[in-house]
Protein backbone atom coordinates (compact mmCIF):
# COMPACT_ATOMS: atom_id res chain seq x y z
CA UNK A 1 0.00 0.00 0.00
CA UNK A 2 1.49 3.76 -0.95
CA UNK A 3 1.99 6.69 1.53
CA UNK A 4 -0.63 8.23 -0.39
CA UNK A 5 -3.33 5.54 0.04
CA UNK A 6 -4.35 6.46 3.23
CA UNK A 7 -4.64 10.10 5.46
CA UNK A 8 -4.98 10.61 9.07
CA UNK A 9 -7.92 12.25 10.07
CA UNK A 10 -9.73 13.21 13.21
CA UNK A 11 -14.05 12.47 13.21
CA UNK A 12 -16.21 15.65 13.66
CA UNK A 13 -19.15 16.04 15.31
CA UNK A 14 -20.83 19.65 14.79
CA UNK A 15 -17.80 21.88 14.97
CA UNK A 16 -15.84 19.77 17.22
CA UNK A 17 -13.43 16.80 16.78
CA UNK A 18 -14.34 13.74 18.54
CA UNK A 19 -11.76 10.60 19.52
CA UNK A 20 -8.65 9.87 18.35
CA UNK A 21 -7.24 10.43 14.72
CA UNK A 22 -7.79 7.72 12.85
CA UNK A 23 -6.76 6.62 8.55
CA UNK A 24 -9.55 6.71 6.28
CA UNK A 25 -8.44 5.51 2.52
CA UNK A 26 -8.08 8.71 -0.17
CA UNK A 27 -10.33 6.15 -1.92
CA UNK A 28 -13.26 6.53 0.46
CA UNK A 29 -13.43 10.60 -0.17
CA UNK A 30 -16.15 11.89 -1.51
CA UNK A 31 -14.90 15.79 -0.89
CA UNK A 32 -12.80 18.38 0.46
CA UNK A 33 -13.43 21.58 1.47
CA UNK A 34 -12.22 24.40 3.40
CA UNK A 35 -14.25 25.67 6.17
CA UNK A 36 -14.00 28.21 8.91
CA UNK A 37 -14.40 27.64 12.53
CA UNK A 38 -14.28 29.18 15.74
CA UNK A 39 -12.36 31.51 14.02
CA UNK A 40 -9.63 28.87 12.35
CA UNK A 41 -9.15 27.37 8.86
CA UNK A 42 -10.29 23.81 8.62
CA UNK A 43 -10.87 21.62 6.27
CA UNK A 44 -13.64 19.38 6.15
CA UNK A 45 -13.39 16.05 4.21
CA UNK A 46 -16.73 13.93 3.80
CA UNK A 47 -16.53 10.48 2.93
CA UNK A 48 -18.83 8.40 0.54
CA UNK A 49 -20.51 7.67 3.85
CA UNK A 50 -21.73 10.82 4.77
CA UNK A 51 -18.70 10.94 7.72
CA UNK A 52 -17.34 14.28 8.03
CA UNK A 53 -13.47 14.03 9.05
CA UNK A 54 -11.25 17.03 9.80
CA UNK A 55 -7.79 16.95 8.13
CA UNK A 56 -5.15 18.66 9.75
CA UNK A 57 -3.28 21.08 7.49
CA UNK A 58 -4.00 23.90 4.73
CA UNK A 59 -5.97 23.07 1.59
CA UNK A 60 -3.36 23.67 -0.93
CA UNK A 61 -1.91 20.82 1.40
CA UNK A 62 -4.94 18.32 0.91
CA UNK A 63 -5.02 19.40 -2.99
CA UNK A 64 -1.72 18.28 -3.38
CA UNK A 65 -2.52 15.03 -2.11
CA UNK A 66 -5.62 14.48 -3.41
CA UNK A 67 -4.78 15.58 -6.90
CA UNK A 68 -2.70 13.08 -7.44
CA UNK A 69 -4.63 10.70 -7.14
CA UNK A 70 -7.25 9.46 -10.60
CA UNK A 71 -10.79 10.99 -9.90
CA UNK A 72 -10.02 14.05 -7.95
CA UNK A 73 -11.04 17.13 -9.60
CA UNK A 74 -10.59 20.69 -7.87
CA UNK A 75 -14.17 22.35 -8.61
CA UNK A 76 -13.54 25.72 -6.90
CA UNK A 77 -11.05 27.57 -4.87
CA UNK A 78 -9.82 25.25 -2.26
CA UNK A 79 -12.78 22.33 -3.08
CA UNK A 80 -11.91 18.96 -4.33
CA UNK A 81 -14.31 16.26 -5.24
CA UNK A 82 -13.97 12.69 -6.01
CA UNK A 83 -15.81 11.65 -9.04
CA UNK A 84 -14.86 7.81 -9.15
CA UNK A 85 -18.03 7.31 -7.73
CA UNK A 86 -21.63 7.71 -7.97
CA UNK A 87 -22.41 11.12 -8.47
CA UNK A 88 -25.73 13.45 -10.03
CA UNK A 89 -23.90 16.15 -11.77
CA UNK A 90 -26.32 19.55 -12.52
CA UNK A 91 -23.65 21.35 -15.03
CA UNK A 92 -26.93 24.13 -15.25
CA UNK A 93 -27.04 24.92 -11.63
CA UNK A 94 -22.85 23.76 -11.00
CA UNK A 95 -23.58 21.06 -8.08
CA UNK A 96 -22.68 17.99 -7.92
CA UNK A 97 -24.23 15.48 -5.44
CA UNK A 98 -23.58 11.74 -4.10
CA UNK A 99 -25.57 9.34 -5.59
CA UNK A 100 -26.15 7.35 -2.61
CA UNK A 101 -29.62 6.60 -0.70
CA UNK A 102 -30.35 8.31 2.52
CA UNK A 103 -27.27 10.81 2.20
CA UNK A 104 -27.66 14.42 1.13
CA UNK A 105 -24.01 15.66 0.49
CA UNK A 106 -23.28 18.17 -2.03
CA UNK A 107 -20.54 20.34 -3.52
CA UNK A 108 -20.42 23.67 -5.68
CA UNK A 109 -19.03 23.64 -9.15
CA UNK A 110 -17.44 27.33 -9.87
CA UNK A 111 -18.24 28.05 -13.58
CA UNK A 112 -14.55 28.56 -14.29
CA UNK A 113 -14.19 24.59 -13.84
CA UNK A 114 -17.61 22.92 -14.95
CA UNK A 115 -15.38 21.98 -17.94
CA UNK A 116 -12.66 20.31 -16.10
CA UNK A 117 -15.41 18.30 -14.61
CA UNK A 118 -17.08 17.68 -18.10
CA UNK A 119 -13.33 16.65 -19.60
CA UNK A 120 -12.75 13.80 -16.83
CA UNK A 121 -16.14 12.13 -18.19
CA UNK A 122 -14.95 12.36 -21.73
CA UNK A 123 -11.94 11.10 -20.97
CA UNK A 124 -13.13 8.37 -18.76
Amino acid sequence: MLETDRIIVTRRLHKNTVGNPEWIYVKDIFRSVPERIKGENKIVITTYDGIEYFYATTSDAIIEVLSKENGFVIVDRGRIVNLNHDVDIDYENGIIRLAKQGINVFIGIARSRIDDVKRFFSDK
